[in-house]
């Protein structure tokens, strides 16, 4: 593996935050948990969110004042782009260091100095091209977050790296000519389906444990970016912007009707595959697009007030939870609204581990471990080791 931290202290810091957030929950007792963190240690550095905060604005006053110190120093001798490179080296050493000798894990100078070593990176490229090259930019860009997301075992930087290459492909299909501006969103919708089904297959792989949370993170935005690609008012805005013409409301767009159908189709799709699969992350993230499908039409269609709008949407999703609710009172494709009912079958999923911290065995870091809920480096409890 390619990350900077060894395998068995990332590991256990893993099951830790899924023990202590299954503790919050009461899925697992006090002394359960003890065994637990006693049984699984690690000796990665996460501070809670305060000291984070702290650290963060600590690191972000470091980087400004080096950066100072850099142009005062090298200003007159070296050109834009190598003040640049000097800048993203003198991050990224200090990001090496840091996280070898302290052992920071999402503890908030880590995170940011991963960040500022490529903004700096891609800024220096920037300004050498003038700003004009916004694909080169772009590629490079998915090449130095993909890199610091597998060293770091980020999911920000996983994030980042998708978007780098769909605006790298993005950008790319367009120079084709006024068919490919439009059918991108098209290109955009099965580009955000082949990458969800992709990382859905690898995060199932044992070999990729280590690097789930980054995979949840990056399904997160594969279907916010699916939406967007056919939401009638990304579509069309974006459009207007790429032909460089203003286009009014009333102005039509290719396959617009499809887009329509498609606005408010999508988000009821969500939800339902949400309760099928119990996935709550398809189901939060489907009844917030509900509501945004009801502001898209009434963006283009007034015959509504932004009030009474607001009213109907959120009835919608009141609607739609109530309904959810009733039909999971009987379980149904192993989900219940009865929370008696989960906490009895999250406790059952979770005994074996229990078992073996009570007996006082370790799991090895190669088995696999499915961490529930958690994603950006914070790991939700969701029962399943």
């Amino acid at each position: 593996m390619m990350h900077i931290y060894i395998d068995t202290d990332l590991y256990n810091k893993h099951v830790q935050d899924e023990a202590y957030q299954a503790y919050g929950k009461k899925y697992i007792t006090e002394e359960a948990y003890k065994n637990i963190r006693d049984n699984y240690t690690s000796n990665l550095y996460t501070p809670n969110n305060f000291i984070r905060i702290a650290l963060g604005l600590l690191t972000i006053v470091a980087i400004i004042f080096s950066a100072l110190l850099v142009i005062l120093v090298f200003l007159s001798s070296t050109p834009g782009i190598g003040m640049y490179i000097i800048l993203a080296l003198i991050n990224y050493v200090s990001l090496e260091l840091l996280v070898r000798n302290k052992q920071y894990y999402n503890a908030g100078v880590d995170n940011l100095l991963m960040f500022s070593s490529a903004a700096f990176l891609l800024s220096g490229i920037a300004v050498y091209n003038d700003f004009a090259n916004a694909t080169l930019v772009s590629g490079v860009a998915v090449i130095v977050f993909l890199y610091l997301s597998v060293r770091f075992v980020d999911g920000f930087m996983a994030i980042l790296s998708y978007l780098g290459l769909l605006v790298f492909i993005f950008l790319l299909y367009t120079r084709i000519g006024a068919f490919a501006k439009a059918t991108a969103p098209f290109l955009i919708m099965i580009f955000s389906a082949v990458t969800y089904g992709c990382l859905t297959v690898l995060r199932k792989k044992d070999a990729y444990q280590l690097y789930r949370r980054c995979f949840k993170s990056v399904l997160l935005v594969t279907i916010l970016t699916f939406y967007s690609s056919v939401n009638y008012f990304v579509v069309k805005e974006l459009g207007g912007e790429m032909s460089g013409v203003h286009l009014g409301e009333i102005d039509p767009i290719p396959f617009g009707w499809l887009f329509w159908v498609l606005t408010f189709v999508v988000p009821v799709a969500y939800v339902a595959h949400g309760v099928k699969k119990r996935d709550l992350m398809f189901l939060r993230i489907g009844l917030v697009l509900v509501g945004m499908s009801v502001f898209t039409f009434r963006y283009y269609y007034h015959v509504l007030s932004v009030e009474m709008a607001v009213l109907i949407g959120g009835f919608i999703m009141i609607a739609i939870s109530y309904a959810i609710i009733k039909y999971l009172r009987i379980p149904r494709f192993g989900l219940s609204f009865n929370r008696n009912a989960d906490l009895n079958e999250t406790r059952i999923n979770i005994e074996s581990l229990v078992i073996t911290q009570v007996t006082g065995q370790k799991t090895s870091a190669t088995t696999g471990v499915e961490f529930g809920g958690g994603s950006f480096g914070s790991g939700g409890a969701g029962g399943d080791y």
